[in-house]
């Protein structure tokens, strides 16, 4: 209310004007869930999981996909240097930078050694990140978009259900069409690399 007694965010729905920040919800939310399955699903030997390939190498899961990881060639790649061994021994501690990497490469590295449903939830990462870090906007897109994420959440809950109820960025993720629609692409509104800058002030 104001100093005249009218209330001047009776238009306001703070719910629809907040966007969906890909960082946080996307990276830090379905790409961690998912890396974070994944090394479970590595550390239980092969022969424990349904449906899970096993492999000649006399290796851990673990320990083969770091040795995947330090075998990738870089170059060309738009992404930071690949720490693969910080990354493998502190897998718990990853931060936004290594999450968009490896929802880059992840399906070429895992697709012979983990389960269908594993693999199936990783590439619907790469095929959504892809369209979330697009600038061209057209109806086409949009209903891809859509359906990527929804397909993507889908996969998510096969491999870990409990996420559903305990995890409010799979329910946030869903809205990021609403935020295409009126605020155009998220990644225009991606506001975590000026933080770059604080160290000035």
């Amino acid at each position: 209310m104001d100093v005249c007694g009218s209330d001047t965010t009776a238009d306001l729905d703070v719910h629809i004007a907040t966007p969906v920040k890909i960082l946080h919800t996307f990276l830090l939310g379905i790409v961690k869930y998912l890396w974070s399955a994944l090394i479970e699903h590595l550390e239980v030997k092969a022969t424990q999981v349904p449906d899970r390939p096993t492999h000649p190498l006399d290796t851990g899961g673990v320990a083969l996909l770091e040795m995947r990881l330090v075998s990738l060639h870089k170059s060309g790649w738009n992404v930071p240097k690949i720490n693969t061994a910080y990354m493998i021994q502190h897998h718990w501690q990853l931060v936004g930078k290594h999450f968009k990497t490896l929802a880059q490469c992840m399906p070429f590295i895992i697709e012979d050694i983990v389960a269908l449903q594993m693999l199936e939830a990783w590439v619907l990462v790469g095929m959504t990140g892809v369209m979330l870090w697009s600038y061209d906007v057209v109806n086409k897109v949009e209903f891809e978009l859509q359906m990527m994420m929804t397909m993507l959440i889908h996969a998510v809950a096969r491999i870990d259900p409990i996420k559903m109820i305990s995890k409010m960025k799979l329910h946030i993720a869903m809205h990021t069409m609403d935020d295409f629609k009126q605020l155009e692409p998220v990644v225009l509104y991606s506001t975590e690399w000026y933080k770059l800058f604080n160290f000035v002030f």
